[in-house]
């Protein structure tokens, strides 16, 4: 991830020592796509490098099912972007580099209602699947999750504006690339509701089971599972597509 910081510097200088100045001071985007909606400033430094300072939110509302489990989840989006950018042809094709401070986050709590747990956690030696339990404070067990990612995540990619020579104030704005965010970071917490314990000794678990001990063995079970599926998220693909105004 070096190289793409170098990168980053290499086309800052080179932008400030360049000869041939662009044509106007710079620009601002709107631009909606996979980092939510932004907006971004765009500093002219030559006819072949610019750098660029932006935000992104959103947030979205879904329900995720892990293992039999439903949660309400809000999903977060919210960062800030320090870009290079070089303009090695005439067109307004360019090369991007540089970073996201990458506040994204994924939380959310278990969805009331009445569930069949279909994982494979071994508890006081008794197998536990496809078995009927309810969710929520009043249920059988409650629990919730949040997802936060690396802070810092570098960025490569290409995009499309305009020539940088180019006098018209309107043009579109399209950018393509990866954010190196890293493996995210789960926290998962679980909690014996008001009737677990009596629901998990109908499992045959004995009524001396200790509810809680119950929960926390299902999660630790559980959990390898959904980290799998989070490090599917360690290359973030960032696609957006908008609007720019040159002055």
């Amino acid at each position: 991830m070096n190289k793409i910081f170098k990168a980053t510097t290499l086309s800052v200088a080179l932008g400030v020592c360049g000869v041939s100045a662009a044509t106007y001071a710079g620009d601002i985007g709107v631009k909606a796509g996979t980092l939510g909606f932004g907006l971004e400033y765009t500093h002219a430094l030559s006819d072949k490098f610019s750098v660029s300072g932006g935000i992104n939110r959103y947030d979205y509302s879904a329900e995720i099912d892990e293992s039999g489990v439903k949660y309400e989840a809000e999903l977060e989006l919210n960062s800030f972007s320090l870009l290079g950018n070089f303009h090695p042809f005439e067109n307004g094709f360019r090369i991007t580099a540089g970073a996201l401070v990458n506040n994204n986050e994924l939380s959310g709590g278990v969805k009331s209602g009445s569930y069949t747990y279909t994982g494979n956690a071994t508890v006081g030696g008794i197998a536990i699947r496809n078995q009927a339990y309810t969710a929520g404070p009043n249920g059988d067990v409650d629990g919730d999750l949040r997802v936060t990612f690396k802070e810092i995540a570098p960025y490569l990619g290409i995009g499309w504006s305009h020539s940088r020579t180019q006098s018209r104030k309107l043009s579109f704005l399209f950018d393509l690339g990866v954010a190196f965010q890293g493996a995210p970071e789960l926290t998962l917490n679980g909690s014996c509701g008001t009737t677990g314990e009596d629901t998990f000794a109908s499992f045959g678990l004995g009524n001396e089971t200790d509810c809680q001990a119950a929960v926390d063995e299902i999660i630790a079970t559980e959990r390898p599972k959904v980290d799998e599926d989070l490090d599917k998220f360690k290359l973030y693909p960032v696609m957006s597509l908008g609007i720019l105004y040159s002055f």
